[in-house]
């Protein structure tokens, strides 16, 4: 079960980072509805591992020009829902299928394990403030919007790297989870008005690195992580260091994460961490303290508000 914390916080996604469209019966469905594959080998495909099989991209719908200008009215219903909004910019449909994807309504459907006072939208979007690489929690529209272009530049940064298109896909449907949950706890922390203290930036990487990382899925963590690094540098091009900066600079935010990964099960993470970020090591024997310590603060602030967990 997915889990994002280890106490009465605890969330049962289940197969929120699988998807439901991956068995043969699905796939032979995408066949006859005629589904077929990108002819342009650099756009962004189904992911084929961790349950992505057969996901194609579905008929093209009405886009509602989605914006924190223009958000529909709520339901009533008290949590985060996943509300799909279609780009209305054509550079942007190569990656409206990682938005399609399962994974993200799932996961934000699983933190409804929060009691909000209000549903709070999460709407992909590319108008607006989306015009540009971005995400963000709107707390005067009680909504959370995540931008096509940030998956864009991000998927077209991962090739720059030498990355496949299918291994790109892969690291930004990846990246784009990061990013969600990263928002969502910027949401928690508005909508529940909770306290935290250093960076709230900070303070909600750590939240998304505690998610997946008690999830079995620590490496979500650093491909989301990376491509903040890549976005980061993509936009700072030419410009100083920004160290005023709300964020922390994107290799701390990165060294952050893995410190995180590394403390949860040294014996396991330790050695390949370290062989990779040798840099790491005089840091290495205070990630297990560190780990505890934040995973103890965010289920302290949680447990109040989580709901009941299912029998």
């Amino acid at each position: 079960m997915f889990r994002p914390l280890r106490t009465a916080t605890a969330v049962a996604l289940g197969v929120a980072l699988s998807c439901s469209a991956c068995s043969p019966a699905a796939k032979k469905d995408a066949a006859r509805d005629g589904a077929t594959s990108r002819a342009d080998d650099q756009q962004p495909t189904p992911s084929s591992t961790d349950g992505a099989a057969g996901i194609v991209p579905r008929p093209p719908v009405a886009a509602s020009n989605a914006s924190p200008e223009s958000v529909r009215p709520s339901t009533g219903a008290a949590g985060f829902a996943y509300r799909f909004e279609a780009p209305t910019n054509a550079a942007n449909a190569s990656v409206e299928p990682l938005f399609r994807d399962p994974r993200l309504s799932n996961v934000t459907d699983a933190m409804k394990r929060f009691a909000l006072p209000r549903e709070v939208p999460v709407i992909p979007a590319d108008v607006g403030p989306c015009a540009s690489p971005n995400a963000f929690y709107s707390p005067g529209k009680h909504a959370v919007f995540l931008c096509y272009p940030m998956a864009k530049v991000a998927f077209d940064n991962f090739v720059a790297m030498g990355k496949s298109p299918q291994e790109a896909s892969n690291l930004t449907r990846d990246a784009i989870t990061f990013v969600l949950l990263h928002e969502l706890g910027h949401a928690l922390i508005g909508e529940l008005n909770l306290g935290v203290t250093g960076k709230e930036e900070d303070a909600v990487d750590e939240l998304a690195t505690l998610i997946l990382i008690q999830n079995g899925k620590h490496d979500m963590a650093i491909a989301g992580t990376y491509a903040l690094v890549l976005l980061q540098h993509f936009q700072g091009k030419g410009r100083k260091t920004p160290y005023f900066d709300e964020h922390s600079v994107s290799e701390a935010r990165l060294y952050d994460v893995l410190c995180m990964i590394l403390g949860s099960k040294p014996e396991t993470f330790g050695p390949e961490i370290l062989r990779q970020h040798p840099e790491l090591g005089a840091r290495a024997p205070k990630c297990p303290a560190t780990y505890e310590k934040i995973d103890r603060a965010w289920t302290t602030m949680l447990a109040p508000h989580a709901r009941a967990a299912a029998p």
